[in-house]
Order: structure tokens, then sequence, then C-alpha cells
């Protein structure tokens, strides 16, 4: 079974910020859910819904602080949403609010479907943000997810590699520009561009999804953090 693109829901914003379930997902599928705070300092963190993963969070350092956090979850019998992301504020920290989009494929390994993820923050005023290649064993058939978010609410024109997938929203707090596509071999670093400059730092987080049977995940559920 290959892995496959089937939706994703609409993204929203809110504190906290409420998710619908993507149309068309049935048990057995699996979900990738992006969402970020904006606070004063940096120091905010997304909470883990019961039920979802933890992969990582990356979070910039410029003025209007993005924490953008990823979770995944395989959708189980009678799975309904929507799925309400709270964010618990840091030490001194002002939460302005949150933004969050979620993305379902089928085809995924069922018990560990992520191999890994790369994350990076890009400089404070750019029209690129390079994600670093993943660091992994590449499997045959997986996909790689990555995801793009600013405080100065940014669409970005092109990714290199192309994605097959993408969808691109300015959001409320942040922007969120979301690519997928299913590489021929091994990682690389995946270039997002936009036409203006964003004024504070974008960050990003890429992640690689398994086809069935490929083996177990280098990284246990909720076990994983990345501070940048």
């Amino acid at each position: 079974m290959a892995i496959a693109y089937i939706t994703d829901d609409a993204y929203a914003n809110g504190n906290p910020v409420s998710l619908a379930m993507p149309a068309g997902v049935v048990q057995g599928n699996f979900m990738i859910a992006f969402v970020a705070v904006q606070d004063s300092n940096g120091l905010s963190s997304v909470n883990t819904l019961a039920g979802w993963n933890f992969i990582g969070k990356v979070s910039s350092s410029a003025s209007a602080y993005v924490n953008l956090s990823a979770f995944w979850k395989i959708a189980g019998s009678g799975e309904a949403g929507p799925y309400a992301w709270t964010a618990t504020a840091g030490s001194g920290s002002n939460i302005s609010g949150l933004d969050g989009m979620i993305w379902a494929f089928s085809g995924t390994d069922q018990t560990a479907p992520i191999n890994n993820f790369a994350v990076k923050v890009g400089p404070n005023t750019s029209t690129t943000i390079i994600i670093p290649a993943i660091t992994e064993t590449f499997q045959s058939g997986e996909w790689y997810i990555a995801c793009v978010c600013d405080s100065s609410n940014m669409s970005y024109t092109s990714t290199t590699p192309a994605c097959t997938n993408y969808d691109s929203t300015g959001g409320f707090w942040e922007s969120f520009n979301i690519g997928a596509y299913a590489p021929a071999s091994s990682a690389v670093a995946m270039t997002w561009t936009t036409t203006a400059t964003w004024s504070s730092a974008a960050v990003g987080i890429a992640v690689s999804i398994l086809p069935p049977g490929t083996g177990a995940s280098v990284i246990p559920p909720s076990t994983k953090i990345i501070f940048m």
C-alpha cells in the first residue's frame, strides 16, 4: 500500500484553536497537525491533546515570536473532530493566539509512522527559509511534509524540491504554508521562497512519514523536543 494525500482541513485560529477533522478521513488514516502560538518572548508551548503524539517544535528568536509544533494521530473507529489545542504561557509570556491546520494521508504505517523530522529558524528579514535535510534512514515510499510559518503573514510562492500537494494561507497571527511530496531517494534540504520580505523570523518543520512495515520510528511519541 502506498501513501496518498487525502485532504486538509480549513485553517483556523483562536485561543484555543479548534481544528476540524479533514473530510474523508476513515479509521487507519494518518493525520498530522501543525499548530503555532505567537507570544511576547517565545517561551509559550502548545499542549498535546489526548490521543495525539508530539513530534517536535521550533521557536523563532525575534519580535512577534512564533512557536510551531507538530503532532500526529492515526484515526480510530468512529473518529470525529474537532480538535481544540491550547497553549501554556511561559515565564513572562503574553500569548496573542494560536493558528493551525491538519493534513490527512492514507497508506502510512499504523504504529510508527514517523521516521524523523528537521527544524529551522530563518533569518529575521529574508525571502527564503531552508529547512535542512532530515537525518534518517531513508525508506522507499516515504513522504515528506513540511510547514513554514511566520508572523508577517507571507504566502510562499515556491518550494525546492517542488511539492505535489501544497496549501498556503495568510493566518490571523501567523501565516501557514504546508507542502508534501514523495521523494525518490534520501532527504534533501527544502527551500521555501516568498516574493516579499518578512519582518520577523520564519520557522519551519519537515517530517518524514513511513509506509506500512518499514520499521520503528526513531522518535518515541511525546518524548523528543527541540529548542532553538
